[in-house]
């Protein structure tokens, strides 16, 4: 016997909103928004440790993985090199 699963308009939306749920979350991890106060602080710190010694002991404060500098000029970012779906932080020089 065939047995199909009907489900009633509140389940559905309920699916819905959780899927549109999970979608926003990924955007945020992909474009590494929004930071807390304390991300940026752990961020600047290891981007100053950067520019001095060229290198950190600091990691990703969301998923611990290292951070690379990547410098394009007078500008560039610190990101994760877990990047795609990670944290990143863009600065721009004079």
């Amino acid at each position: 016997m065939d047995i199909k699963l009907k489900l009633t308009q509140a389940e559905k939306v309920k699916i819905r909103e959780k899927k549109l749920k999970e979608i926003e979350q990924e955007k945020l991890m992909l474009y590494g928004l929004p930071k807390t106060n304390e991300e940026n602080e752990i961020l600047e710190k290891a981007l100053q440790e950067l520019g001095i010694n060229n290198k950190t002991d600091i990691v990703c404060p969301r998923c611990g993985n290292g951070l690379i500098l990547l410098k394009r000029g007078a500008s560039g970012e610190l990101k994760c090199l877990n990047s795609k779906i990670c944290i990143k932080i863009v600065y721009r020089g004079i």
